[in-house]
């Protein structure tokens, strides 16, 4: 009766059958790979166009160069043993699954363009401040 069927919250039997025939007419797929199916893997090598967003903050660079005005840090405080390793794996397979954590900005005659490195390793900087009084390790933290 409604558009969902309301134990599986899936379309109706009805609303699939309209919705296959709607894609067969359109020359999409309709079967169960069909998000996958029909959306081509972009090329993503050599320069790329910037998105709307990525367009606006080159655009900033441009106006004040350095600032980094739209850059948004956080620190956490950790406790306990760390193994540093362990977490530089992590980063580093964050990075590897997220092409725009690889991606830098260039200007190519003026114009911006985007370039996604195949591989990026992370190596973390450890700096040990547990020898330091209190005031000293906030100072250095903060640095």
């Amino acid at each position: 009766m409604g558009t969902t069927d309301k134990q599986s919250g899936s379309l109706s039997r009805q609303k699939r059958e309209l919705l296959a025939l709607l894609l067969k007419d359109r020359g999409l797929n309709s079967g169960p790979d069909a998000g996958t199916a029909s959306i081509p893997i972009c090329d993503k090598t050599g320069q790329l166009p910037l998105s709307y967003g990525q367009q606006q903050l080159w655009f900033l660079e441009q106006l004040e160069s350095g600032t980094a005005a739209y850059v948004f840090t956080n620190a956490v405080h950790l406790s306990g043993p760390l193994n540093v390793k362990a977490l530089e794996q992590a980063l580093n397979e964050i990075v590897k699954r997220h092409a725009i954590l690889r991606t830098r900005h260039t200007s190519d005659n003026g114009r911006p363009a985007q370039v996604i490195m195949p591989a990026l390793e992370l190596a973390l900087q450890v700096v040990d401040l547990r020898s330091l009084a209190e005031p000293e390790k906030k100072s250095k933290a903060d640095e």
